[in-house]
């Protein structure tokens, strides 16, 4: 009888005799079955449009009805337990209270793509650039921010 080599685990097993029309490249341990399974949906996803459509549209359609299901947890959570929807009610101030003591600044430089006009009001506006976590994406050139100023940087804005 003939043996395979699994491409999952590597063991040499023999072939299952009832797949004569088909070739086997796996054992039937769950393990390799899941993996076989696993890159028949990777190939599958890759070269079959409506599969992927399919899949994709299922994901959505799952993901909708998750968040709703969460969303009606919430409400009847909220219902049920009045002393949480109070304290989160106090607590909130503070925490929007937080949020603009400091601000973190993810891209300053999105819509600078466009030239600037000198017909529009400018202002010098003081960055603290540790804050500032991407600030070169879509900057057609790089500003050395230590040749502004030595002191602090500056970055003009039109406002």
């Amino acid at each position: 009888m003939a043996s395979i080599v699994c491409l999952h685990c590597g063991r040499k097993v023999l072939k299952n005799k009832k797949l004569k029309h088909l070739e086997q490249h796996y054992c039937r341990l769950p393990a390799c079955q899941n993996a076989r399974r696993l890159a028949f949906g990777r190939k599958k996803y890759k070269e079959d449009e409506q599969y992927r459509i399919g899949k994709l549209s299922g994901v959505a359609a799952k993901h909708k009805q998750r968040r709703l299901e969460y969303s009606e947890y919430m409400r009847s959570y909220r219902e049920s337990h009045p002393a949480y929807v109070e304290r989160n009610r106090e607590s909130q101030p503070v925490r929007n209270k937080k949020k603009k003591k400091d601000p973190k600044i993810v891209n300053p430089y999105t819509l600078t793509s466009q030239q600037a006009d000198n017909k529009g009001v400018y202002a010098m506006i003081e960055i603290d650039w540790k804050k500032i976590v991407n600030p070169y994406t879509l900057m057609p050139e790089r500003i050395d921010k230590l040749l502004l100023t030595d002191a602090k940087p500056v970055l003009v804005r039109l406002l």
